[in-house]
């Protein structure tokens, strides 16, 4: 019975470790702790958010990034580096589609044409996305109302009331899409010809017609050219024609009934152009706009290979005085040189409407996480950095009395400011994907010649 007791108490005792070994184990468990919070801590360090351009031109979105690493500083030993990640999500998707899709990273070095190298890997989960208004940037907004409140309505101070309207204000009263800069679509006369014809203005399409069918046509030129081979420039511009010659609500009506299309499983070209077909029937949202375009191939006012100019084939033919007119975004503008876009003058597309709403695309800055850094940036793009910005870029600002690169610049920020919330462009109204929009403006092409 002795034996027993002995061996359970025995059994019962728990080896006891020396104050060396207790000692070395304390040691060991902080060395672990320190290393882990060193880890945690130098990522935190080298995190640099992500900031993702969809749908920008490569000129444009190169503007703003120079412009939008200003914002916030960041250093590696003594040498200044980007404080952010810069994405360039393939816009031939739809932003859903891009947003899992690869795209290319853009390095801080440039090639010896002054391009960023990149290299093209799968694409992170931006905290912030650049791009314009539309159907593609709704779909940014929904998702980034799951995960932040948005800006306080401040942001928008010194902006005019009808590039408030631009901004998406959420259900808690926030902005959760921020305007940036206005592009616009545009009509530039060569001055040399207004000068002789004593014009200072052109009060409606029609009266631009009559005056520009007086010039006389060399073989070879035209007395209107357009960049129609881009389907996203050709879409605009042509909506941009249908609010001067039908007004707005046409436009609006248009873009709806061409969005119910486009996002459906039927869109396709023969869609497409029974669409286009009902939409210009005498007294629909097309008739008019495409009577006027029709009329101006006939007068051989157009190339006979309009659908085929490119912006570059614009400017040669303004550069050569091929063309008394052209019809243009301010961004394509912005891409003739000095020396012959000085030659013209750039007005709004006239209109014998009263009421106008100008297809005037606004880039928006839509924050997707709660970065503090990325919510600096982004207030101080939208308002003290405007200068910097439309200078960079040459659009037109947001801020009602910041300074501007230029009078095209201010006249669109007038012209906007003068009317009510411009439309975001057809391109953007009506579509999501690149495919969906080559698809219609090759059936509209058809239909107008």
């Amino acid at each position: 019975m002795k034996k027993s007791n002995k061996k359970n108490k025995i059994q019962n005792e728990k080896p006891k470790m020396s104050k060396l070994a207790r000692t070395v184990l304390i040691i060991s468990a902080a060395i672990v702790v320190l290393l882990a919070g060193g880890i945690i801590t130098l990522n935190a360090y080298n995190y640099k958010p992500t900031v993702a351009f969809y749908g920008i031109s490569e000129r444009n979105h190169n503007a703003i990034i120079e412009v939008l690493q200003k914002t916030s500083e960041r250093k590696r030993g003594n040498k200044k580096v980007w404080p952010y990640n810069i994405e360039i999500l393939d816009s031939s998707y739809s932003l859903e589609k891009a947003l899992k899709s690869p795209a290319k990273f853009l390095s801080e070095k440039k090639d010896s044409h002054g391009t960023f190298l990149s290299e093209t890997k799968k694409a992170r989960k931006p905290e912030l996305i650049i791009m314009y208004r539309g159907k593609n940037a709704e779909f940014a907004v929904e998702n980034a109302l799951k995960k932040v409140p948005g800006f306080s309505q401040t942001i928008l101070d010194g902006m005019t009331t009808s590039i408030k309207q631009t901004a998406y204000i959420n259900a808690q009263n926030n902005i959760s899409a921020v305007p940036l800069l206005i592009d616009n679509c545009e009509l530039d006369v060569n001055r040399s010809f207004l000068n002789s014809h004593k014009i200072e203005e052109f009060k409606t399409l029609e009266e631009f017609e009559n005056i520009i069918s007086k010039n006389k046509i060399q073989e070879g030129s035209a007395a209107i050219s357009a960049n129609f081979s881009d389907s996203y420039n050709f879409i605009n511009l042509f909506g941009a024609i249908v609010e001067a010659t039908s007004g707005i609500s046409s436009l609006q009506s248009a873009s709806e009934k061409i969005w119910k299309i486009s996002k459906s499983s039927a869109a396709g070209y023969n869609t497409y152009q029974n669409l286009i077909s009902e939409l210009s029937k005498e007294g629909a949202e097309f008739y008019e706009a495409i009577e006027l375009l029709k009329r101006w191939q006939n007068k051989s006012l157009l190339p006979k290979n309009i659908n085929q100019f490119t912006s570059k084939d614009v400017e040669s033919f303004m550069q050569a005085n091929l063309s008394v007119a052209s019809f243009m975004t301010l961004s394509d503008h912005r891409k003739i040189a000095q020396k012959t876009i000085q030659k013209f003058s750039s007005f709004y597309i006239p209109s014998k409407n009263q009421q106008r709403i100008f297809t005037s695309p606004v880039i928006v800055a839509i924050a997707n996480s709660r970065n503090k850094s990325i919510s600096e940036s982004v207030k101080l793009l939208a308002n003290s950095m405007q200068s910097e910005l439309c200078s960079r870029t040459g659009l037109a600002p947001v801020q009602a009395n910041c300074s501007v690169i230029d009078i095209q610049a201010d006249d669109v920020r007038y012209w906007v400011a003068a009317s009510g919330k411009p439309f975001e462009g057809l391109a953007e109204s009506a579509f999501k994907t690149s495919g969906s929009r080559n698809q219609f403006a090759e059936a509209l092409k058809s239909f107008l010649n």
